[in-house]
Order: C-alpha cells, then sequence, then structure tokens
C-alpha cells in the first residue's frame, strides 16, 4: 500500500501543514504589528524588516552554538 493512499498519513501530513502554516501567519502577523508600532516612522519596508528581525538571532546565534 502506498503512502499516498493510507488515510491516516494524509490526515497526519495536512495537519502538520496547517500547523506549519498557522505557526508563520501567526509569527508574521506579530512582528509585522511590533515593527509597526515601534519603527512605524523609518521609510523601510515592514515586510523586509520583520524578516530581517526574526532571522538576527539565528544569525547571531549559530556562531555560539557551533562552538558549544
Amino acid at each position: 500500500m502506498a503512502l499516498g493512499s493510507n488515510r491516516s498519513f494524509i490526515a497526519l501530513t495536512c495537519t502538520q501543514l496547517l500547523g506549519a502554516f498557522n505557526d508563520n501567519v501567526f509569527r508574521q502577523f506579530i512582528l509585522l504589528i511590533a515593527l509597526n508600532v515601534t519603527v512605524s516612522w523609518l521609510p523601510i519596508d515592514g515586510q523586509s524588516m520583520a524578516m530581517g528581525v526574526f532571522a538576527l538571532p539565528f544569525v547571531l546565534f549559530a556562531i555560539l552554538g557551533g562552538s558549544i
């Protein structure tokens, strides 16, 4: 039996897809609201600023995590 025809596998895949989508939408929504409130005076695109703010800890702490 192929995995695509298994109902429980399809349900699990759909659940994980919706969970990841919900997490990403919520994260983006919160970042855009926070940036709109705090740095609304800057002439920078909010979407690119939000992605930069989200990625910054991964970039900064990757070196520390790799050395540990």
